[in-house]
């Protein structure tokens, strides 16, 4: 999207929302992954937003994935968060490799760990989310242990989404994976742990 095609797509927003704008307090990067783009390009969109936009209370957020993003510099990461970058949502899905290349996503995890600390260390926040009803144990088992490492914060989101499934045996193991998550995660990280529908498409802002 051209920035001139941005311009008009905020513009187009403000219209539609009418005088309930005044209402909101962030912005969401409609974009699968916002940080793919260069650094100079995601400046001048956050630059637009803040144009056209004004002061936004909480700042921007936007889908991220490490697998798919440019290499960046901590002065990079700070300049983002300087023009109003304020959290990125990762969909790690599952701590369990093996599990996540079947769900289509990188077998490794070491690149969105890396990418979760530069951006702790900008100061900017996180948001992860993972899946109830996925796998056996181990899903459970390593997706703890990896969040378990990562330098999550209060201010940090965990977005516990259970898949949609049908029959007795599906539904039963989504929620005792559900509960396990739930537990677990809130017993091993100072990240707030919320449910989350993934049909209901809303994160942040």
């Amino acid at each position: 999207m051209s920035g001139e095609s941005l311009k008009q797509h905020v513009s187009q927003v403000k219209a539609l929302l009418g005088s309930g704008w005044g209402g909101r307090d962030g912005v969401f990067l409609g974009s699968a992954n916002a940080l793919a783009l260069s650094t100079r390009r995601l400046l001048s969109v956050l630059q637009l937003v803040c144009d056209e936009v004004g002061v936004i209370r909480r700042g921007v957020a936007a889908f991220g994935d490490a697998d798919y993003a440019p290499v960046r510099q901590a002065g990079d990461w700070v300049s983002l968060a300087e023009h109003g970058l304020r959290q990125v949502v990762f969909g790690l899905e599952t701590g369990d490799g093996v599990l996540r290349e079947q769900l289509g996503k990188s077998r490794d995890l070491l690149p969105t760990r890396r990418m979760i600390e530069e951006l702790k260390m900008a100061g900017i926040r996180i948001g992860v989310t993972i899946l109830a009803g996925v796998g056996q144990n181990s899903h459970v088992e390593k997706t703890l242990l990896y969040v378990k490492h990562l330098p999550l914060e209060a201010k940090d989101i965990i977005y516990l989404s259970p898949l949609e499934g049908e029959g007795v045996h599906v539904s039963a193991l989504i929620a005792n994976q559900y509960d396990e998550l739930l537990f677990g995660l809130r017993s091993i990280t100072d990240a707030q742990v919320v449910p989350y529908q993934m049909k209901r498409f809303f994160y942040y802002a």
